[in-house]
């Protein structure tokens, strides 16, 4: 029986990777080791001269980053905050010690 390509086991491994990366509370740790796995991925698939095994997993890895980046880093425009600058003559001082005087109502949660 012929043993798997070390490229093949170090992909497997990103992969398995991947899929955890959806039920972790920290996904950059996970991104850090996924990345790992390819990068070495492919660096074994050049050095066993697979130019177009090596061309796939930059790929897919590319691929893994821009779902990464999409999911877990760009927030979606509804919670995009812009911050207007303070109209011409008001002293931000003055706009906070406004707010200061204002009573706050107490807010209660109903579970």
């Amino acid at each position: 029986m012929t043993e798997e390509p070390h490229y093949k086991k170090l992909e497997a491994r990103g992969e398995e990777l991947y899929e955890e990366l959806y039920g972790t509370g920290r996904p950059h740790g996970i991104l850090s080791e996924i990345k790992e796995c390819f990068e070495a991925a492919i660096a074994a698939a050049e050095n066993d001269a697979l130019a177009a095994e090596a061309r796939r997993l930059r790929l897919r890895l590319e691929h893994i980053v821009t779902v990464y980046r999409h999911q877990f880093t760009d927030l979606p425009r509804a919670h995009q905050v812009t911050i207007e600058p303070a109209p011409a003559g008001v002293r931000l001082h003055d706009a906070f010690a406004r707010l200061l005087t204002l009573t706050l109502a107490l807010v209660r949660r109903l579970r």
